[in-house]
């Protein structure tokens, strides 16, 4: 690939929370041939402001970022990454011709390595906390676009819910997470009508689960790309993921946890689960936080509706979110570089990810 193409190539980013139908709308991009996708990596963000100016690389500053790279990773990188020198050697040779923006590209080229990277025109990037500094990213990179995955927050909340059970982990209140799913989209709606609508589409999961194709084709017009029909055989792709190189029992297992649904045809079932998971209090509670958004979204509330009223564990709980959600990750993003970069050294105490660099995956995008 001659560094005209890998110029030419668009980015492109997913926006949704949790349990929205993110990885399988993610999972469906990657099929087709000329799109190569990532998942919960936000190096495009947090790399910026340290290597965003610098304007000759050399064989040090290489050997920095990948190092950065690695290390402020989200531990997402095993299963859809290749190696630490893959990423040093597309890099060192390209070395000529590197700016930012195309650093970028070519480390997004070194994500799902087993896939032939010589037609790529386009990436997919699926990000769940972009919405707290969606406005740097609009302006880092002007020209990308955006898909905002929305679905019904009460099924969300419920999946959410289940998940937690399913994976034995403590289960969060209804209304902590009704209060992240409203604030997540409400931002992301506001803050999509300040950067231009014109950059953003909206689906619904409900639509992509009850007629993936008329979606997928909605989807591909709207980022200038031929559709493919390959993209709704996603079932068969991951029921090939033991089959991989360098992909542990302990992956597979975690998968099987938290993407299970993957591995069968689309589940109608799904849609409005919630009528049947949820008790009219729970469901209740849910639409009283969310119900503005969700009705801009075209979600209609239930018949059996009645307004909550706020004890004193609500506003407990609204606090918890408060600090969680907002004043937290707005000190984090007002931090500077290197004092991130201290924060995730005490978080992971110094316990860097590393890949293991002795798989090595074929290389497609070196021979082009």
């Amino acid at each position: 690939m001659n560094i005209e193409q890998i110029k030419s190539i668009k980015l492109n980013f997913i926006l949704a929370t949790a349990r929205t139908g993110s990885t399988l709308l993610l999972s469906m991009l990657n099929l087709h041939p000329n799109i190569v996708s990532a998942e919960e990596e936000p190096f495009s963000y947090n790399l910026h402001p340290r290597f965003g100016k610098i304007k000759k690389w050399t064989s040090k500053t290489i050997d920095t970022y990948c190092n950065d790279f690695y290390f402020l990773s989200k531990g997402k990188l095993k299963t859809q990454f290749g190696t630490k020198q893959d990423l040093k050697s597309i890099l060192e040779t390209y070395k000529p011709y590197l700016t930012f923006d195309v650093v970028i590209k070519l480390t997004y080229l070194c994500f799902q390595p087993n896939k032939d990277k010589s037609h790529i025109t386009a990436i997919f990037d699926k990000q769940l906390e972009y919405h707290a500094c969606l406005e740097v990213i609009a302006k880092i990179y002007p020209d990308s676009k955006f898909i905002i995955l929305q679905r019904d927050p009460r099924d969300q909340v419920l999946a959410m819910s289940l998940l937690a059970k399913r994976k034995k982990e403590f289960r969060k209140s209804f209304l902590l997470r009704a209060l992240t799913w409203n604030y997540k989209y409400k931002t992301l709606l506001k803050k999509a009508a300040e950067i231009g609508k014109e950059r953003f589409l909206e689906i619904k999961y409900e639509d992509l689960i009850l007629n993936p194709e008329m979606e997928l084709k909605r989807i591909s017009g709207f980022f200038n790309m031929p559709y493919n029909s390959t993209m709704l055989a996603y079932d068969e792709h991951f029921k090939k993921l033991g089959n991989e190189k360098g992909v542990s029992e302990s992956t597979i297992n975690n998968f099987l946890t938290e993407q299970s649904s993957l591995l069968q045809k689309l589940n109608k079932n799904k849609i409005d689960a919630w009528k049947e998971g949820l008790t009219n209090k729970e469901a209740n509670l849910i639409w009283a936080v969310c119900f503005d958004v969700a009705e801009k979204m075209g979600y209609k509330r239930d018949e059996h509706f009645v307004s909550q009223k706020f004890n004193f564990n609500n506003y407990v709980t609204y606090l918890v979110f408060l600090i969680r959600n907002i004043v937290a990750p707005k000190i984090y993003h007002l931090l500077p570089y290197y004092i991130k970069y201290v924060i995730v050294y005490s978080m992971k105490l110094g316990k860097i990810y590393k890949p293991n660099d002795k798989h090595a995956y074929p290389n497609s995008y070196h021979n082009n």
